[in-house]
C-alpha cells in the first residue's frame, strides 16, 4: 500500500476519534448543567432539547443558577447541624460555670479578708549553763553557777482582717509558773495614704538587734546593748506610725511611747504630770546595695539609726523597773555590772541615739551596733552625763545558706536549711535526710557606765565598765528547730567608791534547745 493511502486512512481515523470524544463531553455536560431532565409532557416552563446521541427528545427545565440552598440535603448535613449544636451548648456551659466559679472566688476572697485570718505560733527554749567568777569582788564569783530552765515558752496568735487591720497576742509564760502578755496590739496598714498605724503594748523602733527575733539570732542571748531596753526601747505602751508592711529598700518609723514600764505590764498611769513618763522614739533603715546570686543567696549592706527622747516620772521608777544589769551573755548567771540591778530611781530625761550596719555576703555576715544615752539625773547630780553600749559580731554559715533580712524595720532574719536534717517524707512521716544547716559566729560587745559614778547616789554599786567576748554554734535540724552551744568570756572594771580599781570576771559556757511552731 502507498504512503499517501496510509497517510489518508490514519487522518480518517483521527477525524472520527475527536468528533466522538467533543460528543461525549456535550453529552455528559447537558446531563450535569441541569437540574431537572423532564420527558416532553412536562409543563410550558421546560424548553426542548436534544440529546447528543439524537436518540430521543428531552424538555430541559430552565432554572436560575443553582444555591446552596437549592443544593439537596445529605446525610453529613445534619451530623454537622447536630455537632455545631453540641459544641455551642458545650461553649454556654462552660461560660456559665466560668460566671460561677468567678462569682464564687470573689465571695471567697470578700469572705476570707472579711474574717479573721489567724495564725498560732508558740516557742518553747531550754537552756543548760553552766560557769565560774573570778576576780577581787566577792558578789560577781559568788552570783555565777550552774542550772537548767525553760528561757521562754510563748504562745502567739496574731492575724489580719480586711487586708488592712492587723493583731497580735502573745503570751509567756515564765518559769516560775506565772505568765504575762508581751505583745497585745492593733493595727491599720494598705491605707491609701502608704502609712501605717499601731497602737497598744509592743516594741519601739528602735535598735536592730532589739526588733530582730529571739528565734533568728545567732547567739543564745542578745548583746550588753539588750540591756539597757529597760531606759531606752523595749516593749512598752504607745502608738506608731511606720511604713513597715510595703518597705523595700528605705522603712521608718515613729512614734509615741510610755518613758518605762517593765514588759509584762499592760497598765500604765501616772498621778503627776502628764508629760511625765513619756517618750518620743523613731528610726530609719535603708539598704545601700541589693543582689540576688544564682543560687538563691542574697549580698545586701544594711544601714540604720534611731533616736529616742524620754521623760520619767521618777516617783515610779522602782516599780516601773527602770534598771540595768549587764550580765556574760547568758540569762541564769549573774552580773558583771550593776549587781542584780542597777535602779535609776532618780533620771529625769534621756537622750539617746543608735546607729547599725550589716553587711551579708553570701554565707557571711557582719553586724556592728552602737549606742549612746546622756542622762540627767537631778538627785545623783548628774547633768547630760553619757553612757553607753555596742557590739560588732561576724557570723558564717558553713553549709551554704544565706541569712535573710526584714525590710520591715530593718534588721537581719533567720536561716533556713537547704537540707533538714529532719524533714517530712511523702507518707507525713519524719525521716533523716541532710545535714541541716551549721553556722559559727563570734561577738564582741561592751557597755561602759563610768559617768554614773557619783559619791552619792550610785558610789557604792558595781559602776564600771566590762567587755565579754562569745564564740557560739548552731545547728539548724530544719527551719523549726535548732541546737546552740555558746562560750562566753566576761570582765569588768570597776571605778566605784566601794569598788574602785577593782576587777571581775567570769567564764559561761551555755547550751539551748530551740524550738518553734
Amino acid at each position: 500500500m502507498s504512503s499517501k493511502h496510509i497517510f489518508t486512512k490514519f487522518a480518517l481515523c483521527s477525524f472520527i476519534a475527536v468528533m466522538g470524544w467533543v460528543c461525549t463531553s456535550e453529552n455528559a455536560h447537558a446531563y450535569r448543567s441541569t437540574d431537572v431532565v423532564l420527558p416532553s409532557t412536562s409543563d410550558s416552563y421546560v424548553t426542548r432539547g436534544e440529546s447528543v446521541t439524537g436518540d430521543a427528545t428531552y424538555y430541559v427545565a430552565q432554572a436560575d443558577t443553582p444555591t446552596m440552598a437549592d443544593a439537596p440535603a445529605f446525610a453529613g448535613d445534619d451530623a454537622l447541624a447536630k455537632l455545631e449544636a453540641k459544641v455551642k451548648k458545650l461553649e454556654d456551659k462552660m461560660a456559665a460555670d466560668k460566671e460561677k466559679a468567678d462569682k464564687k472566688a470573689a465571695e471567697d476572697k470578700e469572705k476570707k479578708l472579711s474574717s479573721p485570718d489567724t495564725k498560732i505560733s508558740g516557742i518553747i527554749y531550754y537552756d543548760a549553763t553552766t560557769g565560774s567568777g573570778g576576780g577581787d569582788v566577792q558578789s560577781v564569783k559568788d552570783s555565777m553557777g550552774s542550772g537548767t530552765q525553760p528561757r521562754q515558752l510563748r504562745m502567739t496568735m496574731k492575724g489580719s482582717m480586711y487586708d488592712m487591720i492587723e493583731y497580735n497576742l502573745t503570751a509567756e509564760f515564765a518559769p516560775q509558773g506565772a505568765y504575762s502578755l508581751k505583745d497585745c496590739y492593733i493595727g491599720l496598714y494598705n491605707l491609701p495614704c502608704g502609712v501605717g498605724f499601731r497602737a497598744g503594748h509592743f516594741k519601739e523602733p528602735w535598735s536592730m538587734e532589739e526588733l530582730a527575733s529571739d528565734n533568728d539570732t545567732a547567739m543564745m542571748e542578745k548583746s550588753c546593748l539588750n540591756a539597757f531596753k529597760n531606759i531606752a526601747g523595749g516593749r512598752n505602751n504607745g502608738v506608731m506610725m511606720h511604713n513597715w508592711h510595703n518597705a523595700d529598700r528605705f522603712s521608718w518609723a515613729a512614734g509615741v511611747f510610755a518613758a518605762a514600764m517593765t514588759e509584762d505590764q499592760l497598765r500604765c498611769f501616772s498621778t503627776k504630770n502628764q508629760m511625765d513618763n513619756i517618750a518620743f522614739t523613731a528610726r530609719v533603715s535603708l539598704l545601700p546595695y541589693l543582689a540576688e546570686w544564682c543560687d538563691g543567696r542574697e549580698t545586701f549592706w544594711h544601714i540604720g539609726a534611731s533616736y529616742t527622747y524620754r521623760k520619767f516620772d521618777t516617783s515610779q521608777a522602782s516599780t516601773r523597773g527602770v534598771t540595768i544589769s549587764i550580765k556574760p551573755d547568758q540569762n541564769l548567771q549573774g552580773s558583771l555590772l550593776g549587781g542584780s540591778s542597777l535602779l535609776l530611781d532618780h533620771m529625769d530625761s534621756l537622750n539617746g541615739f543608735q546607729f547599725d550596719t550589716a553587711l551579708v555576703y553570701g554565707s557571711l555576715a557582719i553586724e556592728f551596733e552602737q549606742a549612746f544615752y546622756w542622762l540627767n539625773d537631778a538627785g545623783a547630780n548628774i547633768d547630760n552625763q553619757a553612757i553607753s553600749a555596742g557590739y560588732v559580731q561576724v557570723g558564717y554559715i558553713l553549709t551554704g545558706e544565706s541569712r535573710s533580712y526584714k525590710k520591715g524595720g530593718g534588721f537581719l532574719g533567720g536561716v533556713t536549711p537547704n537540707c533538714p536534717w529532719i524533714r517530712v517524707c511523702k507518707d507525713g512521716v519524719g525521716m533523716f535526710s541532710g545535714p541541716g544547716a551549721w553556722e559559727i559566729a563570734y561577738r564582741c560587745s561592751w557597755a561602759n557606765l563610768d559617768e554614773l559614778y557619783t559619791a552619792g547616789k550610785y558610789g557604792n554599786a558595781l559602776i564600771g565598765h566590762s567587755l565579754t567576748h562569745t564564740i557560739g554554734l548552731n545547728w539548724y535540724l530544719n527551719k523549726n528547730c535548732r541546737l546552740m552551744f555558746d562560750y562566753s568570756y566576761g570582765s569588768a572594771d570597776y571605778v566605784s567608791a566601794a569598788n574602785n580599781g577593782k576587777s571581775a570576771n567570769a567564764s559561761v559556757f551555755g547550751t539551748r534547745f530551740q524550738m518553734v511552731f
